[in-house]
Protein backbone atom coordinates (compact mmCIF):
# COMPACT_ATOMS: atom_id res chain seq x y z
CA UNK A 1 0.00 0.00 0.00
CA UNK A 2 2.70 2.47 0.38
CA UNK A 3 3.95 4.98 -1.86
CA UNK A 4 7.62 5.79 -1.97
CA UNK A 5 9.99 8.43 -3.47
CA UNK A 6 13.13 6.73 -2.30
CA UNK A 7 15.85 5.53 -4.41
CA UNK A 8 16.10 1.23 -4.80
CA UNK A 9 19.11 1.21 -3.44
CA UNK A 10 17.78 2.28 0.05
CA UNK A 11 14.51 0.31 -0.62
CA UNK A 12 16.51 -3.00 -0.39
CA UNK A 13 18.17 -2.20 2.30
CA UNK A 14 15.26 -1.34 3.95
CA UNK A 15 13.36 -4.36 3.94
CA UNK A 16 16.66 -6.33 4.87
CA UNK A 17 15.81 -5.70 9.06
CA UNK A 18 11.97 -6.37 9.00
CA UNK A 19 10.29 -9.30 8.52
CA UNK A 20 10.78 -10.80 5.18
CA UNK A 21 7.35 -12.75 5.18
CA UNK A 22 3.82 -11.38 7.20
CA UNK A 23 4.15 -12.37 10.40
CA UNK A 24 7.68 -13.38 11.07
CA UNK A 25 9.59 -10.49 12.62
CA UNK A 26 13.47 -10.80 12.83
CA UNK A 27 15.62 -12.27 15.34
CA UNK A 28 16.71 -9.74 18.25
CA UNK A 29 20.47 -9.12 17.47
CA UNK A 30 22.17 -11.93 19.09
CA UNK A 31 25.40 -9.38 19.34
CA UNK A 32 24.17 -7.36 22.37
CA UNK A 33 24.36 -10.05 25.04
CA UNK A 34 28.00 -9.17 24.83
CA UNK A 35 27.38 -5.18 24.47
CA UNK A 36 27.43 -2.75 27.36
CA UNK A 37 23.94 -2.07 28.50
CA UNK A 38 22.54 0.86 25.97
CA UNK A 39 20.37 4.20 27.12
CA UNK A 40 17.17 4.56 25.29
CA UNK A 41 14.46 7.79 25.49
CA UNK A 42 11.54 6.79 24.21
CA UNK A 43 9.52 10.03 23.86
CA UNK A 44 5.61 8.10 24.42
CA UNK A 45 6.67 5.63 27.14
CA UNK A 46 2.95 4.71 27.20
CA UNK A 47 1.59 4.56 23.39
CA UNK A 48 1.45 1.00 22.64
CA UNK A 49 4.91 0.70 20.59
CA UNK A 50 6.33 2.65 22.92
CA UNK A 51 5.39 0.65 25.81
CA UNK A 52 6.51 -2.94 24.44
CA UNK A 53 9.50 -1.46 23.14
CA UNK A 54 10.54 -0.29 26.19
CA UNK A 55 9.30 -4.22 27.99
CA UNK A 56 11.84 -5.84 25.54
CA UNK A 57 14.93 -3.58 26.04
CA UNK A 58 14.60 -3.60 29.94
CA UNK A 59 13.84 -7.56 29.72
CA UNK A 60 17.82 -7.25 27.64
CA UNK A 61 19.12 -5.10 30.32
CA UNK A 62 19.37 -1.70 29.15
CA UNK A 63 18.14 1.10 30.37
CA UNK A 64 15.28 3.43 29.46
CA UNK A 65 14.01 6.93 29.88
CA UNK A 66 10.49 7.12 29.20
CA UNK A 67 8.22 9.84 28.27
CA UNK A 68 5.16 11.46 29.97
CA UNK A 69 2.66 13.58 29.49
CA UNK A 70 1.83 15.86 32.19
CA UNK A 71 -1.29 13.74 33.17
CA UNK A 72 0.62 10.70 33.10
CA UNK A 73 3.60 11.67 34.44
CA UNK A 74 2.73 13.30 37.91
CA UNK A 75 5.60 12.31 40.12
CA UNK A 76 3.12 11.64 43.23
CA UNK A 77 0.75 9.55 40.88
CA UNK A 78 3.91 7.53 39.40
CA UNK A 79 4.69 6.48 43.05
CA UNK A 80 1.79 6.12 44.34
CA UNK A 81 1.08 3.60 41.71
CA UNK A 82 4.36 1.88 42.61
CA UNK A 83 3.66 1.52 45.80
CA UNK A 84 0.07 0.93 46.05
CA UNK A 85 -0.81 -0.64 42.61
CA UNK A 86 -2.50 0.14 39.73
CA UNK A 87 -6.15 1.75 39.14
CA UNK A 88 -6.34 1.46 35.05
CA UNK A 89 -4.65 0.73 32.70
CA UNK A 90 -1.72 2.96 32.12
CA UNK A 91 -1.34 2.76 35.88
CA UNK A 92 -0.60 -1.07 35.03
CA UNK A 93 1.87 0.23 32.28
CA UNK A 94 3.83 2.33 34.76
CA UNK A 95 4.35 -0.86 37.43
CA UNK A 96 5.13 -3.48 34.82
CA UNK A 97 8.09 -1.13 33.62
CA UNK A 98 9.43 -0.19 37.15
CA UNK A 99 8.77 -3.97 37.93
CA UNK A 100 10.78 -4.81 35.36
CA UNK A 101 13.28 -2.07 35.18
CA UNK A 102 13.60 -1.38 38.82
CA UNK A 103 16.28 1.39 39.25
CA UNK A 104 17.31 0.98 35.18
CA UNK A 105 13.76 2.56 34.39
CA UNK A 106 13.16 6.46 34.85
CA UNK A 107 9.65 8.33 33.99
CA UNK A 108 10.29 12.13 32.74
CA UNK A 109 7.65 14.35 32.20
CA UNK A 110 7.77 15.04 28.23
CA UNK A 111 5.51 16.78 25.77
CA UNK A 112 7.48 17.13 22.38
CA UNK A 113 5.56 19.82 20.87
CA UNK A 114 7.12 21.66 23.70
CA UNK A 115 11.39 22.63 23.40
CA UNK A 116 12.10 23.15 27.04
CA UNK A 117 10.26 19.89 28.33
CA UNK A 118 12.51 17.82 25.21
CA UNK A 119 15.61 19.69 26.42
CA UNK A 120 15.07 18.97 30.39
CA UNK A 121 14.19 15.24 29.39
CA UNK A 122 17.68 15.23 27.72
CA UNK A 123 19.40 16.55 30.78
CA UNK A 124 17.16 14.05 32.99
CA UNK A 125 18.58 10.79 31.08
CA UNK A 126 21.87 12.85 31.22
CA UNK A 127 21.98 12.93 35.00
CA UNK A 128 20.13 9.30 35.30
CA UNK A 129 22.41 7.53 33.18
CA UNK A 130 25.55 9.22 32.38
CA UNK A 131 24.81 9.02 28.52
CA UNK A 132 22.22 8.56 25.55
CA UNK A 133 22.53 5.52 23.18
CA UNK A 134 19.38 5.31 21.35
CA UNK A 135 16.73 8.57 20.82
CA UNK A 136 13.08 7.04 19.69
CA UNK A 137 10.68 9.33 19.04
CA UNK A 138 7.38 7.05 18.73
CA UNK A 139 5.23 10.21 19.39
CA UNK A 140 2.02 9.74 17.03
CA UNK A 141 -1.41 11.04 16.23
CA UNK A 142 -3.37 11.23 13.00
CA UNK A 143 -6.40 13.59 12.13
CA UNK A 144 -8.29 11.86 9.76
CA UNK A 145 -11.28 13.34 7.29
CA UNK A 146 -11.28 14.97 3.64
CA UNK A 147 -9.04 18.23 4.02
CA UNK A 148 -12.39 20.11 2.61
CA UNK A 149 -14.04 18.98 6.38
CA UNK A 150 -10.42 19.32 8.39
CA UNK A 151 -10.20 22.33 10.13
CA UNK A 152 -7.05 24.41 9.86
CA UNK A 153 -6.19 23.96 13.73
CA UNK A 154 -6.31 20.76 13.18
CA UNK A 155 -3.90 20.42 10.45
CA UNK A 156 -1.49 22.79 12.42
CA UNK A 157 -1.92 20.15 15.32
CA UNK A 158 -1.05 17.19 13.26
CA UNK A 159 2.30 19.03 12.48
CA UNK A 160 3.22 20.33 15.99
CA UNK A 161 2.83 16.67 16.78
CA UNK A 162 4.27 14.42 14.09
CA UNK A 163 6.53 16.88 12.64
CA UNK A 164 7.36 19.80 14.34
CA UNK A 165 7.88 17.40 17.89
CA UNK A 166 10.25 15.52 16.40
CA UNK A 167 12.40 18.37 14.96
CA UNK A 168 12.15 19.48 18.52
CA UNK A 169 13.61 16.07 20.68
CA UNK A 170 15.61 15.68 17.54
CA UNK A 171 17.41 19.12 18.25
CA UNK A 172 17.77 18.83 21.48
CA UNK A 173 19.77 15.52 21.64
CA UNK A 174 22.14 16.77 19.35
CA UNK A 175 24.68 18.76 21.55
CA UNK A 176 24.68 15.60 23.51
CA UNK A 177 25.35 12.98 21.03
CA UNK A 178 27.93 15.40 19.26
CA UNK A 179 29.80 15.40 22.41
CA UNK A 180 29.49 11.24 22.73
CA UNK A 181 30.50 11.17 18.86
CA UNK A 182 27.89 8.36 18.87
CA UNK A 183 24.44 7.22 19.02
CA UNK A 184 21.63 6.42 17.29
CA UNK A 185 18.35 8.38 16.20
CA UNK A 186 15.14 6.39 15.56
CA UNK A 187 11.78 8.06 14.22
CA UNK A 188 8.43 6.27 13.68
CA UNK A 189 6.68 7.25 10.65
CA UNK A 190 4.44 4.92 8.73
CA UNK A 191 3.10 3.99 5.28
CA UNK A 192 2.08 8.10 5.61
CA UNK A 193 5.82 9.30 5.07
CA UNK A 194 5.85 7.34 1.57
CA UNK A 195 2.57 7.43 -0.08
CA UNK A 196 -0.71 9.80 0.14
CA UNK A 197 -3.96 7.68 1.19
CA UNK A 198 -7.59 9.68 1.17
CA UNK A 199 -8.90 11.26 4.01
CA UNK A 200 -4.95 10.90 5.66
CA UNK A 201 -3.78 14.05 3.64
CA UNK A 202 -2.23 15.83 6.80
CA UNK A 203 -1.05 12.83 7.95
CA UNK A 204 0.63 12.37 5.05
CA UNK A 205 2.11 15.22 4.51
CA UNK A 206 3.76 15.92 8.23
CA UNK A 207 5.15 12.24 8.19
CA UNK A 208 6.83 12.78 4.19
CA UNK A 209 8.23 16.76 6.11
CA UNK A 210 9.33 14.63 8.74
CA UNK A 211 11.51 12.13 6.85
CA UNK A 212 12.77 15.05 3.97
CA UNK A 213 14.12 16.76 7.19
CA UNK A 214 15.99 13.14 8.16
CA UNK A 215 17.29 12.88 5.24
CA UNK A 216 19.21 16.20 4.89
CA UNK A 217 20.16 15.83 8.85
CA UNK A 218 22.28 12.20 8.06
CA UNK A 219 24.66 14.10 6.32
CA UNK A 220 24.75 17.06 8.63
CA UNK A 221 25.67 14.30 12.01
CA UNK A 222 27.45 12.03 9.84
CA UNK A 223 31.08 13.43 10.79
CA UNK A 224 30.16 12.90 14.06
CA UNK A 225 29.41 8.94 13.64
CA UNK A 226 25.85 9.49 14.58
CA UNK A 227 23.20 7.38 13.03
CA UNK A 228 19.38 8.06 11.40
CA UNK A 229 16.88 5.45 11.14
CA UNK A 230 12.85 6.15 9.85
CA UNK A 231 10.65 2.97 11.07
CA UNK A 232 7.88 2.75 8.89
CA UNK A 233 5.27 0.22 10.93
CA UNK A 234 2.34 -1.05 8.83
CA UNK A 235 -0.80 0.71 8.99
CA UNK A 236 -2.48 -1.09 12.18
CA UNK A 237 0.03 -0.38 14.27
CA UNK A 238 0.78 2.87 13.33
CA UNK A 239 -2.64 4.12 12.74
CA UNK A 240 -5.25 1.90 14.57
CA UNK A 241 -2.82 1.52 17.51
CA UNK A 242 -2.96 4.85 18.80
CA UNK A 243 -4.91 8.15 19.41
CA UNK A 244 -7.02 9.29 16.28
CA UNK A 245 -9.55 12.34 15.67
CA UNK A 246 -12.24 11.19 13.24
CA UNK A 247 -14.40 13.57 10.92
CA UNK A 248 -17.72 11.65 10.26
CA UNK A 249 -18.89 10.50 6.51
CA UNK A 250 -20.25 13.43 4.99
CA UNK A 251 -24.15 13.25 3.47
CA UNK A 252 -24.48 12.02 0.71
CA UNK A 253 -21.47 9.67 0.82
CA UNK A 254 -21.27 8.53 -2.89
CA UNK A 255 -18.86 10.40 -4.33
CA UNK A 256 -16.56 9.53 -2.10
CA UNK A 257 -13.29 7.62 -2.92
CA UNK A 258 -13.81 3.83 -2.42
CA UNK A 259 -10.59 3.54 -0.40
CA UNK A 260 -11.54 6.47 1.85
CA UNK A 261 -15.01 5.02 2.55
CA UNK A 262 -12.92 1.53 3.52
CA UNK A 263 -10.37 3.26 5.59
CA UNK A 264 -13.15 4.92 7.50
CA UNK A 265 -15.17 1.63 7.76
CA UNK A 266 -11.98 -0.09 9.17
CA UNK A 267 -11.56 2.72 11.61
CA UNK A 268 -14.88 2.59 13.03
CA UNK A 269 -14.55 -1.00 13.88
CA UNK A 270 -11.38 -1.06 15.68
CA UNK A 271 -12.47 2.57 18.02
CA UNK A 272 -14.97 1.11 20.07
CA UNK A 273 -15.87 4.57 20.87
CA UNK A 274 -16.02 4.96 16.75
CA UNK A 275 -19.68 6.65 15.44
CA UNK A 276 -20.54 4.22 13.33
CA UNK A 277 -20.95 4.72 9.47
CA UNK A 278 -24.57 5.44 9.27
CA UNK A 279 -23.90 8.43 11.88
CA UNK A 280 -23.18 10.72 8.91
CA UNK A 281 -23.34 14.58 8.84
CA UNK A 282 -25.09 16.99 6.51
CA UNK A 283 -22.68 19.11 4.37
CA UNK A 284 -24.30 21.90 5.44
CA UNK A 285 -23.18 22.05 8.81
CA UNK A 286 -19.73 21.67 9.64
CA UNK A 287 -18.41 18.33 10.66
CA UNK A 288 -17.81 17.58 14.14
CA UNK A 289 -14.70 15.62 14.49
CA UNK A 290 -14.73 12.42 17.51
CA UNK A 291 -11.08 12.23 19.59
CA UNK A 292 -10.93 8.62 19.95
CA UNK A 293 -8.30 6.62 21.72
CA UNK A 294 -6.54 2.64 20.97
CA UNK A 295 -8.75 0.32 21.65
CA UNK A 296 -8.58 -0.80 25.32
CA UNK A 297 -6.97 -3.10 27.53
CA UNK A 298 -9.69 -5.80 26.66
CA UNK A 299 -7.39 -5.33 23.25
CA UNK A 300 -3.98 -5.54 24.94
CA UNK A 301 -3.05 -8.48 23.39
CA UNK A 302 -4.17 -7.33 19.63
CA UNK A 303 -2.18 -4.34 20.06
CA UNK A 304 0.61 -6.03 20.45
CA UNK A 305 0.38 -8.24 17.74
CA UNK A 306 -0.13 -5.18 15.86
CA UNK A 307 2.94 -4.24 17.09
CA UNK A 308 5.41 -6.91 17.27
CA UNK A 309 6.69 -6.80 14.15
CA UNK A 310 7.63 -3.24 14.49
CA UNK A 311 9.02 -4.11 18.15
CA UNK A 312 11.27 -6.75 16.15
CA UNK A 313 12.41 -4.19 14.00
CA UNK A 314 13.47 -1.73 15.70
CA UNK A 315 14.93 -3.91 18.44
CA UNK A 316 17.17 -5.39 15.29
CA UNK A 317 18.19 -1.84 13.91
CA UNK A 318 19.15 -0.47 16.89
CA UNK A 319 21.61 -3.25 17.25
CA UNK A 320 23.50 -2.77 13.80
CA UNK A 321 26.51 -1.02 13.58
CA UNK A 322 25.68 0.97 10.04
CA UNK A 323 22.20 0.59 10.47
CA UNK A 324 19.57 1.41 7.31
CA UNK A 325 18.37 4.74 6.41
CA UNK A 326 15.07 3.15 6.02
CA UNK A 327 13.01 0.03 7.50
CA UNK A 328 9.76 -0.78 6.14
CA UNK A 329 7.89 -3.51 8.46
CA UNK A 330 5.62 -6.04 6.76
CA UNK A 331 5.52 -7.77 3.65
CA UNK A 332 3.02 -6.00 2.05
CA UNK A 333 4.85 -2.51 3.07
CA UNK A 334 7.87 -3.61 0.95
CA UNK A 335 6.26 -5.46 -2.08
CA UNK A 336 3.98 -1.72 -2.10
CA UNK A 337 7.62 0.35 -2.00
CA UNK A 338 9.00 -1.83 -4.80
CA UNK A 339 5.74 -1.40 -6.91
CA UNK A 340 6.13 2.20 -6.14
CA UNK A 341 9.39 2.94 -7.52
CA UNK A 342 9.07 0.70 -10.19
CA UNK A 343 6.12 3.39 -11.27
CA UNK A 344 8.41 6.11 -10.79
CA UNK A 345 10.98 4.75 -12.96
CA UNK A 346 8.38 3.68 -15.85
CA UNK A 347 7.04 7.57 -15.54
CA UNK A 348 10.72 8.67 -15.66
CA UNK A 349 12.00 6.54 -18.83
CA UNK A 350 8.14 7.95 -20.58
CA UNK A 351 9.14 11.44 -20.01
CA UNK A 352 12.71 11.38 -19.85
CA UNK A 353 13.05 13.29 -23.52
CA UNK A 354 10.63 16.19 -22.01
CA UNK A 355 12.76 16.47 -18.52
CA UNK A 356 15.93 16.38 -20.26
CA UNK A 357 15.36 19.21 -23.10
CA UNK A 358 14.80 21.53 -19.58
CA UNK A 359 18.96 21.63 -19.20
CA UNK A 360 20.68 24.89 -19.31
CA UNK A 361 22.39 24.91 -22.67
CA UNK A 362 26.16 24.34 -22.03
CA UNK A 363 29.29 25.82 -24.90
CA UNK A 364 31.42 22.74 -25.41
CA UNK A 365 34.53 23.43 -22.98
CA UNK A 366 32.09 25.27 -20.39
CA UNK A 367 31.03 23.96 -16.78
CA UNK A 368 28.49 25.02 -14.22
CA UNK A 369 28.86 24.17 -10.79
CA UNK A 370 27.39 20.77 -9.87
CA UNK A 371 25.45 20.51 -13.24
CA UNK A 372 27.75 18.86 -15.64
CA UNK A 373 28.22 16.09 -12.92
CA UNK A 374 24.93 15.39 -12.53
CA UNK A 375 24.34 15.18 -16.30
CA UNK A 376 27.17 12.98 -16.52
CA UNK A 377 25.47 10.41 -14.10
CA UNK A 378 22.20 10.65 -15.46
CA UNK A 379 24.17 10.31 -19.03
CA UNK A 380 25.53 7.29 -17.62
CA UNK A 381 23.09 5.64 -16.49
CA UNK A 382 22.18 3.12 -19.60
CA UNK A 383 26.07 2.29 -20.06
CA UNK A 384 25.88 0.87 -16.20
CA UNK A 385 22.90 -1.36 -17.22
CA UNK A 386 24.35 -2.25 -20.41
CA UNK A 387 27.64 -3.40 -18.45
CA UNK A 388 25.60 -5.16 -15.70
CA UNK A 389 23.69 -7.20 -18.03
Amino acid sequence: MPDTNQSTGEASRAATPASTTAGTPAPAPAQHAAQKPRVWLITSILSPLGYHVAQEVLRLGDKVVGGCCREEFEVDRVRHVCRYGAVNEQDEKVVNLKTEGGDRMKFVELDVRTISLCQSAIADTIAAFGMLDVLLNCTTETYFGLLEDLPTHSILAQFERSYFGAVNIVKASLPTLRSQKKGHILCVTGSTGTMGNPGLSARSAADHALEGFLDALKFEIAPWDLRVTVIQPPFEANILANPLTLLPLPTPSTDLPAHYTTLHSLITSTYPAAPTPQAAIDTSQSPLPTVLSPPSAASSELIKQLTAETVEAILTVAGIQSPPVRVVVGKEGITAVLERIRTISEEMEEFLETSMAADVPIAEGETLPGLSTTRMKLEGVGEEDEDIE
